[in-house]
């Protein structure tokens, strides 16, 4: 069985960031995966291997959020691992690493939404591929365009986005068009087995469509 571990690099540089990482052991082969997760070595928990987040600091809405990318990171590649154990079929860790990248490309919300987009214009739904573009593009100006992965997607991301619709002002029928088409992108990508259904869209008010 592999192992995973999470590592910090710190910068060469006096009072610069370091890097989260991952390291990967199998059949007594490592390889390290690397990750866009900058923290100070203040921040660091190097015994317990985990973000320190303290709230008398300003960075605390920054570490929250990188601590929790980091729970969704270790699930991923935990889940990867039990894929490739359950198959009985031979790995390296090089496949653990190729498949943890290659659902990081691919299955971003707004990578997946984009291959949706370009589906239904080749199908010749314009209008339809209109209306997911113009939900990803609410959604992107929500997350001030910083991608997330479709299994990090949480009750609470949802209740927080329908909260940022409200104050701007949108009309009930506004949120609930925007929540009803990633509601459709999420439930495919379970339909599809690429996550499990966690049910982020039970708290928010989704006018069912008429036919």
């Amino acid at each position: 069985m592999a192992s995973i571990k999470t590592k910090f690099r710190p910068s060469k540089i006096d009072g610069k960031e370091g890097t989260i990482y991952y390291q990967v052991i199998h059949e007594r082969k490592v390889r390290l995966l690397p990750t866009d997760y900058k923290v100070f070595p203040s921040e660091w928990d190097e015994k317990r291997a985990m973000l320190i987040c303290k709230a008398d600091t300003d960075r605390l809405p920054i570490l929250i959020c990188q601590k929790e990318r980091i729970r969704h990171d270790l699930e991923r590649l935990g889940n990867i691992i039990r894929k490739f154990e359950t198959s009985s079929m031979f790995y390296t860790v090089d496949d653990i690493a190729y498949e943890f990248k290659r659902y990081s490309l691919k299955y971003s919300l707004y990578n997946y939404m984009e291959s949706i987009i370009i589906s239904l214009k080749q199908k010749n739904k314009t209008r339809t591929a209109e209306t997911y573009r113009s939900a990803l593009n609410s959604f992107k100006k929500y997350r001030d365009y910083e991608d997330i992965m479709l299994d990090a997607i949480t009750s609470e991301t949802i209740e927080q986005y329908e909260a940022y619709l409200k104050g701007r002002g949108n009309i009930p029928n506004t949120t609930s068009f925007y929540m009803r088409i990633l509601r459709a992108v999420y439930n495919r990508a379970v339909e599809n087995e690429i996550i499990e259904n966690r049910n982020p869209f039970r708290r928010v008010y989704i006018i069912a469509k008429t036919k």
